[in-house]
């Protein structure tokens, strides 16, 4: 699973987001309810009944968790990409 996660926080202070599918042709997926507490993020994609739930690195660097969709489990880890 080849996942790109796209998060920012807007004027009002809230978290939004969009998770891109490589392997499925770089499709777009909209991400609801994103939260950030004391160095875990969490967030799900209700268009394809999945969520994430991970603890980000002191540096940024790295968002380790487990994403959630259909009744499995799997880890996942989100790395950030190298600034162009």
């Amino acid at each position: 699973m080849h996942l790109v996660l796209r998060v920012a926080k807007n004027a009002a202070g809230a978290w939004s987001g969009e998770v891109v599918d490589v392997d499925q042709g770089n499709v777009t997926y909209p991400i609801e309810a994103v939260k950030y507490q004391n160095g875990m993020m969490s967030f799900e994609l209700k268009l394809v009944g999945g969520s994430f739930e991970g603890s980000i690195k002191s540096d940024g660097a790295e968002i380790s968790g487990q994403w959630n969709q259909g009744g499995r489990a799997m880890p996942l880890v989100f790395s950030r990409a190298a600034k162009r």
